[in-house]
């Protein structure tokens, strides 16, 4: 599990749960439902989870990268306008 941080005043963002599966987790339709119910288990918590495959984490790490840095990018909370709404606001109405 790791925790996302906002890097200006290092609030807690989320927590997720990376999870790395062999083939044991695709032999079987009980093992898929074991992982569904422990997703659905860890999303109660308020957690967040990506699953991949060793596969994928073996022979395209970059993809696997792409989609953590993808994931937290989402979460990044969002930039502040430049100007202030009251600002912006103030100086259209004394240019009138």
């Amino acid at each position: 599990m790791t925790e996302i941080f906002n890097q200006k005043d290092k609030t807690k963002l989320r927590q997720m749960v990376i999870e790395a599966d062999g083939e044991s987790h695709y032999e079987t339709q009980e093992q898929r439902l074991k992982d569904k119910k422990r997703d659905n288990d860890l999303r109660a918590l308020e957690l967040s989870v990506l699953r991949f495959t060793n596969l994928d984490i073996m022979e395209n790490i970059e993809g696997v990268v792409f989609k953590i840095k993808e994931f937290i990018d989402q979460i990044k909370p969002p930039k502040p306008p430049l100007t202030p709404p009251s600002s912006f606001a103030k100086a259209t109405a004394d240019r009138s």
